[in-house]
Order: C-alpha cells, then sequence, then structure tokens
C-alpha cells in the first residue's frame, strides 16, 4: 500500500516545468468528446456538426433591408402611404442593380404580383421608368380572376425559376392571398397564407418583399 504525504520544498524545486509535485497525482486526461456527425442519430434525432449549423454570410437583395431567403413585410395606411410606388421605385434599383436609399441592391430580375389591372399599373410602370424592362415580370391579379392564392404563388416561383429571379413583391398580401379585413388580425389565417412564399424564399434563396395595409 502506498502512502501519499505533502510534498517538502526540495521535491518541489525537484519537480522542475512539469508543474507536479511527486506524491500528488494530476486528474486522468479526459478523452475529448468526437464532433456530432451530420449522420449520426439516436433516439431519431439528427445532429448537425459544428459546421453545418454555422451560418454563412448574409446575402442581401436590398442592403439591410431584403435579405435572401426570407420574406420582408411593409406597411402602410391605405392609398396613402405610397407602398406600391416605393415598391417599384425599389423594383427600377433592383432591375438596374443601383443603390436604392443610400443602400446597395443585387441586380436581376423582379416578379411582380400586384392586385391592380393594367388600367392603373400601366400609367404607373411608365411613370416610374420601369415599364417594359426587359427583366420585369407582372402578374395582375385582377387580369387572371380565376387564379387562386396557391396558384399565384406557383406561377410565381416557376417565372423566378425560369428568369433567375432575384425578388419577388407581392402588392398587397391580403388582397392577393384572399385574407378578408378581420382575418389579417389573427396569426392563424395570416401565417397559413404566409406560408407558401416563406417556402419559396428558402427554397429558392430569394427575396420576398410583402407590403400590408
Amino acid at each position: 500500500m502506498t502512502t501519499r504525504h505533502d510534498p517538502t520544498w526540495a521535491e518541489l524545486e525537484n519537480a522542475g516545468s512539469s508543474g507536479r509535485a511527486p506524491g500528488l497525482d494530476g486528474p486522468p486526461a479526459r478523452a475529448s468528446a468526437p464532433s456530432p456527425r451530420a449522420d449520426s442519430t439516436k433516439g431519431g434525432v439528427r445532429w448537425l456538426s459544428e459546421e453545418q449549423i454555422t451560418q454563412k454570410a448574409q446575402q442581401w437583395v436590398w442592403q439591410d433591408y431584403i435579405p435572401q431567403g426570407a420574406v420582408t413585410e411593409l406597411d402602410g395606411k391605405v392609398k396613402s402611404s405610397g407602398k406600391t410606388t416605393f415598391a417599384c421605385h425599389l423594383t427600377r434599383a433592383v432591375l438596374d442593380g443601383e443603390p436604392f436609399l443610400d443602400r446597395m441592391t443585387m441586380k436581376g430580375p423582379v416578379v411582380y404580383l400586384t392586385e391592380e389591372g393594367r388600367a392603373s399599373w400601366d400609367p404607373r410602370a411608365e411613370n416610374l421608368g420601369i415599364a417594359g424592362h426587359p427583366d420585369l415580370h407582372v402578374i395582375s391579379k385582377r387580369e387572371n380572376p380565376r387564379l387562386t392564392w396557391a396558384e399565384l404563388v406557383e406561377a410565381a416561383r416557376d417565372r423566378m425559376v425560369a428568369t433567375k429571379a432575384v425578388l419577388l413583391i407581392v402588392d398587397t398580401f391580403g388582397k392577393l392571398s384572399g385574407l378578408k379585413d378581420k382575418d389579417e388580425n389573427y396569426s392563424g389565417p395570416v401565417m397559413a397564407a404566409l406560408d407558401p412564399l416563406l417556402v419559396l424564399a428558402s427554397a429558392l434563396k430569394v427575396g420576398v418583399l410583402i407590403t400590408r395595409h
């Protein structure tokens, strides 16, 4: 049987730079835990490695305001806040790859879902300099009254894939998705209508801007 004792000063000096005195055992070495692997499962749980969960630098369609892979909401009063005018100016900036309100934009095609018909849309597009732009693709609900919300989103998705568009604008979300006035105040109906846009944004890695009253 080994008897432990307190080390003397001489023993401590002889220990040198090892940092461990005679007669004193350090803590047992700990085996480093293996990093979780993406394909490792236990009990039906899928684990991801640190590299897989580390986010890459955020890419912006409009710097600091409209990121790729997400839905951004623009709110304003009906017919007085200028939501559509704002969205059209932003559209022109993205189409041309020009800064908008001192923020950089990602140049690329834009798909625009509007509740307006040509009688009101065409003059506005002409005045704002986006009429006839080859990279602007507009779907009017008034010109396609039979299309459901799901069909509108699917049409927008197909056009975005075909043209490699970087931005989808939904103006206005409530009207186009068929939400009733009272439904816009409840999270359930809003989230149900918003879900296909969230899926689209994430799958295509594009920016989505919706306007709401």
